[in-house]
């Protein structure tokens, strides 16, 4: 095959999506909420991921959904100088 340029082929559209996030008062991302305008990216036509911080600004867990109605949800846990485990 061709290598790979690093420029955008003719005829191809950028997906149709619409982001939003909101944060805390630490201006930590507490949700990013994803929109597919075009829907046709199989994920349905909105997703949302939720993000849950402790008091030390560290993410403590995660969730997103991969289709309507099913998330999977992360715990995170860090070591005492603060290092993700």
């Amino acid at each position: 095959g061709d290598p790979p340029t690093g420029r955008g082929e003719a005829g191809l559209v950028a997906p149709g999506f619409e982001v939003e996030f909101e944060y805390d008062a630490n201006n930590n991302v507490t949700a990013i909420r994803r929109e597919d305008r075009d829907q046709d990216h199989g994920a349905g036509t909105r997703a949302e991921e939720c993000l849950i911080w402790d008091l030390d600004d560290g993410s403590t867990y995660a969730e997103v959904e991969v289709e309507t109605g099913v998330t999977l949800g992360t715990d995170f846990r860090y070591d005492p100088n603060r290092n993700l485990v």
